[in-house]
């Protein structure tokens, strides 16, 4: 999956919530901030379906 989409489907579920405006707009930064930085420098744009775990799960 695109992480792309992952971000638009994060700013829907921030809409749902009613976050504000502004918010969203942080947030939508930041994380973009983050994919461009992903993609420039280890030309990764793209994740895979997995079972992601907590960190209490991987610290055990």
């Amino acid at each position: 999956m695109l992480i792309q989409d992952l971000l638009k489907e994060f700013t829907f579920d921030l809409q749902i919530k009613n976050y504000s405006k502004r918010t969203i707009e942080t947030y939508n930064y930041n994380v973009g901030q983050l994919i461009n930085y992903l993609k420039d420098s280890h030309e990764i744009s793209e994740i895979e379906d997995k079972k992601w775990k907590t960190f209490d799960e991987c610290s055990n």
